[in-house]
Order: structure tokens, then C-alpha cells, then sequence
């Protein structure tokens, strides 16, 4: 299947990173199961105390669905038209593929953030650990993205046919 053209080799590499991050995670999980002895913390009070315990497949949980997540991500970024994205904004028809290619590095960087807090949670999970730090940073880090990414698409919508000849 032929690439869009504002997917970048920069785009695949960032995909590649963030369902290497998930492998980690499931590989993670793989070794509580095994070594854990059948049972591990499942919850934790406001301070990271455990005071819940269960089957690590429980732990299974979180890379499963950032897994859904990011399968659903990369199909929807290579099967969605342009045209079909709801923007902020109204795109430019001849600024497509500029927009575009901003809206798929937001998109595949929110992949590896989600994986890594993943991989984060569940390395903490398996020491019997939990801290709320990890979600608060994963927070921050989606909205930083977005900001970042919706700034761009709106810079890169508002470029004339001169801007993007100067541009390398």
C-alpha cells in the first residue's frame, strides 16, 4: 500500500517507538506473571500504598487498550481522508497535506506518550508500586502535544504558495 504523502519516514519511526514501548510492557507483564507467584498489588490509596491484590493479568489491562488505542490511531491516520478531520479550523484544500502532516506527528507522538505510560505503570505495578505523578505527567504531556501540534496546523494552514517555497 502506497504511503500518504504527509505521512514522513520521521512519522514511522516515532509509530515504531511506541509499539516498541508497548512490546516492553507486555514483556513486563510476561515476567510479573511468572515470578510474581500469582499475586500482585492492584490498587493503591492516594499515596501509592498498596491496598488491593489480585492475578498480574490484571496488569494486562493497560497495555491492551493503549494497544486498541494506538492500532486505531495508525489505521484511522492511513484511512481517513483529510477532508474527514475535524479541525479547529477550516483546512485550506491546497494546505492539506501541510496540515496533514502536523495532524500525523501529533498523532504518532500521543502513541508514544501513551506507551510509555504504559510501560511506566506497569514497571511500577510489578515492584508493587503506584504513583499518581505518572498520570499527571501523562496529562500534561497529551495537552503540551496537542497545543503544540493545533499551533502548527494552524501555521502550517495559513501558509501561501511564496511561504512554502522558502520553506525546506
Amino acid at each position: 500500500m502506497k504511503r500518504k504523502p504527509y505521512i514522513t519516514e520521521g512519522h514511522l519511526l516515532l509509530e515504531r517507538i511506541g509499539y516498541l514501548l508497548l512490546l516492553g510492557a507486555f514483556a513486563v507483564c510476561a515476567e510479573t506473571a511468572i515470578t510474581s507467584g500469582g499475586k500482585i498489588a492492584t490498587h493503591f490509596d492516594i499515596h501509592g500504598t498498596p491496598d488491593g491484590y489480585g492475578s498480574p493479568l490484571v496488569m494486562l489491562i493497560l497495555p491492551l487498550t493503549m494497544l486498541l488505542v494506538n492500532v486505531l490511531i495508525s489505521v484511522l491516520i492511513r484511512k481517513l481522508p483529510p477532508e474527514k478531520m475535524n479541525m479547529p479550523f477550516e483546512m485550506k484544500p491546497e494546505n492539506a497535506d501541510a496540515v496533514m502532516t502536523e495532524v500525523s506527528g501529533m498523532l504518532f507522538w500521543l502513541e508514544i506518550e501513551m506507551a510509555a505510560f504504559a510501560l511506566a505503570e506497569v514497571l511500577m505495578w510489578s515492584n508493587g508500586k503506584s504513583s499518581l505523578w505518572n498520570a499527571l505527567l501523562l496529562i500534561a504531556a497529551l495537552l503540551l502535544t496537542i497545543v503544540w501540534s493545533t499551533v502548527r496546523m494552524v501555521k502550517a494552514n495559513k501558509r501561501t504558495e511564496k511561504d512554502s517555497k522558502h520553506r525546506v
